[in-house]
This record gives structure tokens, sequence and C-alpha cells, in this order.
């Protein structure tokens, strides 16, 4: 009865490891630039959020939660930066996903150095456009 014991706590520490996701990727820190498409200009006073879901099993399917976001707002340069979040216990939290908000503009491309880098753990540059029409 010890060894069946003893094996469930490490098959269920062992689950509990392979849920929990750390490193630059998944905690930060997030760094870019938000600028706009056409000019290239920086765009101050940008608005830009992570949001960290935690996805949590079920019989029937995967259901996701909110888990926790932070934002930050770009400086007079167009750059921001969102600390990292240090956290032990992250079981089942999926990727990070990023939303950047500007008035008057819409997220059109984010740029990476280098392509195969990380988003906003590398650098990367939101490119936005100008809205042309009240139906944008």
């Amino acid at each position: 009865m010890a060894v069946l014991m003893r094996v469930s706590v490490l098959v269920l520490g062992l689950v509990v490891v392979a849920g929990c996701r750390s490193g630059p990727e998944q905690w930060g820190p997030f760094r870019g630039q938000v600028v706009d498409a056409e000019t290239g200009k920086p765009i101050a006073g940008a608005h830009v959020m992570v949001l960290w879901e935690r996805d949590i099993p079920n019989p029937v399917h995967w259901t996701q939660a909110f888990y926790d976001a932070r934002e930050a707002m770009t400086d007079e340069d167009g750059f921001f930066e969102i600390p990292r979040e240090n956290r032990l216990l992250t079981l089942f939290v999926s990727t990070p996903r990023f939303a950047v908000f500007a008035p008057h503009y819409v997220p059109e491309a984010e740029e990476l150095t280098p392509p195969s880098g990380r988003l906003f753990v590398d650098p990367t540059v939101v490119k936005m456009r100008p809205l042309r029409a009240q139906e944008e």
C-alpha cells in the first residue's frame, strides 16, 4: 500500500509540474513599440493588455476561465513594458494573449525581430493603421 501511495504522489506531482508553464514567453516581461503603419511614427497612449486564461478539464470538453490580466500604456516614443509576473502554481494556464488599442487606429501587423523569436518577449513592433471611416 505504501508503494501505491508513493507512486500516486509521484504521478500527481508530475502532472502538476507538466501543466505549469514558466519562462519569459509565459510570464514576461513583455515589451514592444506601437507605431503608425503608414508613417512609422510612435503612437503615445496606446493600451496594451496581456490576458491569461485557465484551461479547465472536464469529462466533455475543456473550458476556459479568466486567470489574470495586466496592461500598460505606451510612452511618448510608443514603447511599453509589462513587468514579469512571478507565479508558483500555474496548472493549466494557457499561453498569454495580447491586445492593443489606440483611439482611431486598428491593429494591422506585428513585426518580430528575429522573425523566429517570441512575440513581445523579443523586440516586437505593433503597426496600427488609422481608421478611414466611422464604420471601421
